[in-house]
């Protein structure tokens, strides 16, 4: 993963703000494997342990 200062930014308001969010972490230096495992295998990763 990028090692980049860690920069805040806004939640997600919504599905729609997704690609968005895809831009900014380009923007920061992230890869798509990164982005990938941002958007997804952390999602599913919170999924299974909320709904265990």
């Amino acid at each position: 993963m990028a090692k980049l200062p860690r920069q805040d930014f806004d939640v997600v308001k919504g599905h729609s703000k997704i690609p968005e969010l895809i831009r900014a972490l380009t923007r920061r230096g992230y890869k798509d494997a990164d982005i990938e495992g941002i958007l997804s295998k952390n999602f599913m990763r919170v999924y299974k342990k909320v709904w265990k």
